[in-house]
């Protein structure tokens, strides 16, 4: 979301609460309260002594509970407990719930509340807000000599929020004061806006829940590396279910596509090689959004974020790219946990996304951002980017590597186009004017390769190259392939210094599209349910349904 549009937070211990009877978050600055859509009041403040909350002001009842550390000399011991005596509720552990016998008013209290913000909210304020997780680190996580709590640096927890359910954001709240030792927690701002006074910030999305130890381990390595920027490993928390589902021992690394979206990768084999056990922290080369704690001197000089983009989207290429080329790293901490609720739909407009990573093209790729621009669709090409005239006096100020650097020395692995003129983008049947191959996902996460209305986005976005293979890359980097006469698509053998006959086309633009292996040609056929899907079939030159182009 923006940088730049939320309102100041200036408390040492900015979370607020209130009961309308549920609880509400407010912000509260420098006296001036402010107030929610029922025009409620309250705040709760955090500090090393007590916790207040304060129910709306017009009940005038305070609950007041003060803070006794569980052991005298504990250094581990939480910026809060749980509450003593607790009863045990549903989705405890992390475990799954489905609500049955709904009557009508609530299914539809139910279905209003996840079209609103795109996860069960219904089910959400049925669970309870200090619910206790499952232990799923690796034992050597856990059996490791104990961290030395007076040395590691204090941290400041940012959370930021829009349009979110309060309790989804209430238990991100709990989560961290549950599960973060108070010796290390200075201080949780719910906005952005660099007023954090400890000497690292760690991020965390409005609709997670960290685990038992998961700030130790960062700020651990962040003692050692103030160029570092040590991310968390995101497990999922559906968004039906509030089922918490953990990532495993070897958890994914972030990378991108040529369209600049953000795409889960699996470690490269010279990484797992050089991995000595299951707890050690791992290179990435981007990061998947706005769970990292950073040293906040190193984040500030570095530029925090580029206020020019707006909403959603870019910033955390933008924060990757940057960080590698002006003299940090980023890593990966196995023995860090925070789930992450992802929504069911956007609740918000994402339409900011295209003029963001324009932004982040101009500043950061150099000469590769051809490779940008030739796959953003034709509706987005006259954005206006704003000026980015600061952000390169930045990139010029820090002296960074340029864009081939981080390519041969940080992510070697990431496939560049060669994007030879008239030889990239949708791929237009002569048959069906205007329509395009498309690759959607059955029931079974499945690529299905139908025709569909040219538009050119990244589903339909294909490169015919130089060893006459036909790429795809929205998901992870693909070629066609076959299966029968189906057309599918594979992992690129020739990525793995193999190849597959399957995968090798012959493309004469205009006509036919013919598969090595099988001689056969591509054919956009009418099914039963009356949508055409690309197939093979013995090659017709004179079909029409066999010849194919690029669109415009």
């Amino acid at each position: 979301m923006s940088r730049r549009n939320i309102k100041n937070c200036r408390l040492r211990f900015c979370v607020v609460l209130v009961s309308i009877p549920s609880l509400l978050i407010l912000l509260y600055s420098w006296g001036d309260k402010l107030q929610s859509k029922s025009g409620i009041q309250g705040i709760i403040q955090y500090d090393r002594n007590s916790v207040a909350e304060i129910l709306p002001l017009k009940t005038e009842r305070t609950i007041s509970t003060t803070y006794i550390p569980t052991k005298p000399f504990d250094l581990s011991a939480p910026a809060l407990p749980r509450p003593p005596n607790r009863s045990l509720g549903i989705g405890e552990r992390g475990d799954p719930v489905i609500l049955s016998n709904l009557t009508d008013n609530e299914e539809g209290r139910q279905a209003e509340l996840w079209e609103l913000y795109g996860v069960n909210q219904f089910l959400s304020e049925k669970i309870s807000l200090h619910r206790v997780l499952k232990e799923f680190r690796h034992p050597l996580c856990i059996e490791r000599p104990p961290f030395n709590y007076t040395q590691l640096p204090n941290a400041s927890v940012i959370i930021v929020f829009y349009n979110e359910g309060w309790s989804t954001l209430l238990r991100t709240i709990y989560s961290v004061l549950h599960n973060t030792p108070d010796i290390l927690l200075t201080e949780i701002i719910l906005v952005d806006d660099g007023s954090s006074i400890r000497e690292v910030i760690a991020f965390v999305d409005c609709h997670c829940e960290v685990t038992h130890g998961w700030l130790e381990p960062l700020l651990e390595a962040l003692s050692l590396d103030k160029t570092l920027v040590a991310i968390p490993v995101t497990d999922d928390i559906d968004s039906k279910t509030f089922q918490y589902y953990f990532g495993a021992y070897t958890p994914s690394i972030g990378g991108f596509t040529w369209q600049l979206y953000f795409q889960w990768r699996y470690m490269s084999e010279q990484q797992e090689q050089s991995r000595r056990n299951l707890a050690e922290p791992i290179m990435t080369p981007t990061i998947s959004g706005g769970m990292f704690a950073v040293n906040r001197e190193f984040f500030i000089n570095l530029g925090s974020y580029d206020e020019g983009m707006e909403v959603w989207g870019g910033e955390n290429l933008e924060l990757s790219f940057r960080t590698w080329m002006c003299g940090g790293s980023m890593k990966v901490f196995p023995c860090s946990h925070v789930g992450h609720v992802s929504r069911d739909h956007n609740t918000y407009s994402r339409a900011p996304f295209w003029k963001n990573v324009m932004r982040l093209a101009e500043v950061w790729l150099d000469d590769y951002k051809r490779h940008f621009y030739v796959r953003v669709p034709l509706s987005e090409r006259n954005q206006d980017v704003g000026d980015v005239t600061k952000r390169k006096e930045l990139r010029q100020r820090l002296n960074c590597h340029d864009f081939k650097w981080y390519l041969d020395n940080v992510f070697p692995e990431q496939f560049v186009p060669e994007d030879r003129p008239g030889f990239y983008g949708p791929i237009e049947s002569v048959l069906l004017k205007d329509n395009c191959l498309d690759v959607s996902f059955d029931a079974t996460n499945q690529a299905v390769i139908q025709m569909y209305q040219c538009h050119g986005m990244s589903n339909q976005f294909f490169e015919y190259t130089s060893k006459n293979e036909i790429r795809y890359n929205q998901i992870s980097e693909k070629c066609l392939d076959t299966i029968g006469d189906d057309v599918i698509t594979q992992e690129c053998t020739s990525d793995k210094m193999m190849n597959s006959d399957t995968q090798i086309w012959k493309f004469d633009l205009g006509g036919t599209i013919i598969n090595q292996a099988t001689g056969k040609c591509i054919e956009a056929s009418q099914q039963p349910n009356l949508i055409y899907k690309a197939v093979l079939r013995t090659c017709n030159p004179h079909s029409d349904s066999q010849k194919w182009k690029f669109w415009r």
